[in-house]
């Protein structure tokens, strides 16, 4: 499939969501739209997909954010100390992932309104 025809199907699928222009932006500057868009089913779980890894994101930041507030109470400073670095590695790598997946910033927390 070429990309104008991807971009076209995903258009078509993106005009039934509340915020198409929104919708349309980001599974268009996915890196694979090309390659595993060929049906409106494709568009939907392609953008799935990305809703989980965004999901995922969010689940790490709020651990990150209760290992903080528990680090006097039930951890040592070692223990604290790579927890978080494990869960900030999980979180940097995912954000860089969706980063790489949508070209604009702060549109990828949003775009989760476009379908759900």
């Amino acid at each position: 499939m070429t990309a104008s025809t991807a971009h076209a199907l995903v258009k078509s699928s993106c005009d039934n969501t509340f915020y198409p222009e929104l919708c349309y932006s980001i599974i268009t500057n996915h890196p694979e739209v090309t390659k595993r868009v060929k049906s409106q089913k494709d568009v939907i779980e392609l953008a799935v997909k990305s809703q989980k890894m965004v999901a995922e994101t969010l689940e790490e930041l709020t651990e990150v954010e209760k290992d903080l507030e528990e680090y006097h109470t039930k951890k040592s400073l070692q223990q604290h100390a790579n927890d978080l670095k494990t869960l900030m590695s999980s979180t940097d790598t995912d954000q860089e992932t969706c980063h790489d997946g949508f070209s604009q910033g702060g549109a990828s927390i949003l775009w989760v309104r476009v379908f759900f």
